[in-house]
């Protein structure tokens, strides 16, 4: 028996940035965990866990598993899943020896409670923007606490806020000029520029994001469907379909290495369960 993956798509099958962001967001691909997420309706305890272990290791297997050990436990399986060199996601490649050792044990000392870590990142008194009742919260506060935590830094700070929000655990604002800081968008938004009909040296990342925004605005963000697509949404079409643009991501790739590393039984039923809520994989690729 012989198996075979979907090609990655020739040149003349690659989107413009615009077609592919609609794309991205109609297959569910844009960020197929937060659909899986908001589908499974894990607890709001075990939720939080999951969220902590998944900004670590960035590995939804990995999450689930651990998610499901409370106080002490989930200190437990943290050390184990460093020590025993557990699977990280390749955003967080450079989580590991000493420096994962120094963060988990760092976070463990902080928040023997887990689920304390989140309401730290949100609810702190970091400034007028920090709102107990309405949950509101601006992206610098965010992103100054989480990377008081150490091998914690500006991208996945980014992440952070963006779950938060798209999870509905608080409401984030944004500055317009977030994506400024971030190499990989900006890079995006360079290439994007002609095929947008801008001058990139004329009308920056900002006309880039503006145009997209317009030419998307008719499209809902995931996984909630409560607004429009925004900027955090930009962040990652521009940051995908640069990798598009090269041949190196067919639409719903995402979605499909996520399913295959929730495959592995190692993980246990909260992986099922995040699994069963993820978009449907594409048959082909767009």
């Amino acid at each position: 028996m012989t198996t075979t993956s979907t090609p990655p798509p020739t040149s003349t099958e690659r989107l413009g940035p615009v077609d592919f962001g609609r794309a991205l967001v109609v297959s569910g691909d844009l960020d197929p965990i937060y659909i899986a997420l908001h589908g499974a309706a894990l607890p709001p305890e075990q939720l939080r866990r999951w969220l902590l272990a998944y900004w670590c290791f960035y590995s939804a297997g990995v999450a689930s598993r651990i998610s499901e050990a409370e106080g002490a436990g989930f200190w437990s399986l943290m050390r184990e899943a460093d020590r025993e060199k557990w699977p990280r996601g390749r955003e967080r490649r450079h989580f590991r020896g000493a420096a994962s050792a120094r963060s988990v044990e760092w976070l463990a000392g902080a928040f023997p409670q887990p689920e304390s870590a989140i309401d730290f990142v949100t609810d702190g008194p970091v400034g007028p923007a920090f709102s107990r009742f309405g949950r509101v919260v601006t992206y610098e506060a965010i992103s100054y606490r989480v990377q008081l935590w150490p091998a914690f830094g500006p991208w996945i700070a980014f992440k952070v806020a963006d779950m938060l929000d798209r999870l509905g655990l608080v409401e984030v604002r944004y500055s317009a000029d977030v994506l400024s800081f971030y190499e990989e968008p900006v890079a995006g938004a360079r290439l994007a520029a002609p095929l947008l009909g801008l001058d990139f040296e004329r009308h920056g990342l900002a006309g880039v994001v503006a145009a997209l925004l317009r030419e998307l605005s008719d499209v809902a963000a995931p996984p909630r469907f409560e607004r429009p697509v925004g900027i955090s949404e930009v962040e990652t079409v521009l940051c995908k379909w640069k990798s598009h643009r090269a041949g190196r991501y067919p639409v719903g790739l995402d979605t499909r290495e996520i399913r295959h590393g929730l495959a592995d039984g190692r993980w246990g039923e909260t992986a099922r369960r995040v699994a069963a809520a993820l978009p449907a994989d594409l048959l082909r690729a767009l």
